[in-house]
């Protein structure tokens, strides 16, 4: 089945506005105001920068997904297996990380951190509660979302390597991520600790998300 003129086209400027996005969530937390206490963390969400990090975070997954559903789309003719699993995979990635940002924003910051900044001291206690009990369903969001990442990473990959050169090296970003997204699980169980240098590589992947559009781009180029 061929698909719509335009479609790949589509999902090569969502992987290019997910390289923003990844940009914005690697960099914008520099410019955050201090924040070691936990009254200073509430005032956080008083920052301009910060709420915009807040609004990046939450549309990356919504970007990155059309992306990644157009990978699927260009992969499933010669690995339509690894391409529907993978593709589901990064689904659940994607809608995790759509859950957890969505209470992040909208719960966490607009509903409780509003609240304590506007109410007296005997609510504050019960609004402390929700904010220190939430970064313990936080966690949990994001073990889900670092397994399906590195599922999705891992079958893409394969599916990649048995493409052309550059396919190829789409390949390694996509091995590479799955091997970094394990050990960011296997660090929120505290089995490991995850070395500073692990963080560094993580910055690469706005260069991934951009190869990504180009090949997408292409696809649309020659089907087009």
């Amino acid at each position: 089945m061929k698909l719509g003129k335009g479609f790949y086209r589509t999902a090569a400027i969502c992987a290019w506005a997910s390289v923003i996005t990844t940009l914005c969530l690697i960099f914008l937390h520099y410019g955050f105001p201090a924040a070691d206490s936990f009254e200073q963390r509430v005032l956080l969400f008083q920052a301009p920068i910060y709420r915009f990090y807040l609004w990046s975070y939450f549309l990356h997954p919504f970007v990155a997904l059309v992306s990644l559903i157009g990978i699927a789309a260009k992969l499933r003719f010669r690995t339509p297996s690894l391409a529907i699993f993978g593709v589901v995979f990064y689904g659940i990635w994607a809608f995790s990380e759509m859950l957890q940002q969505a209470l992040t924003l909208v719960a966490k910051n607009y509903g409780w951190r509003a609240a304590y900044l506007g109410t007296d001291t005997s609510a504050k206690a019960s609004l402390s509660l929700y904010l220190n009990g939430f970064e313990a369903v936080s966690d949990a969001l994001y073990a889900l979302i670092v397994f399906a990442f590195a599922l999705g990473s891992l079958l893409y990959g394969v599916a990649f390597w048995k493409g052309s050169l550059f396919e190829k090296l789409l390949a390694g970003f996509s091995f590479v991520y799955a091997v970094l997204s394990w050990l960011y699980f296997l660090g929120v169980f505290g089995w490991i600790s995850i070395p500073s240098f692990i963080d560094n590589i993580y910055m690469a992947q706005p260069l991934n998300r951009a190869l990504l559009g180009y090949y997408l781009w292409k696809t649309d180029a020659e089907e087009g």
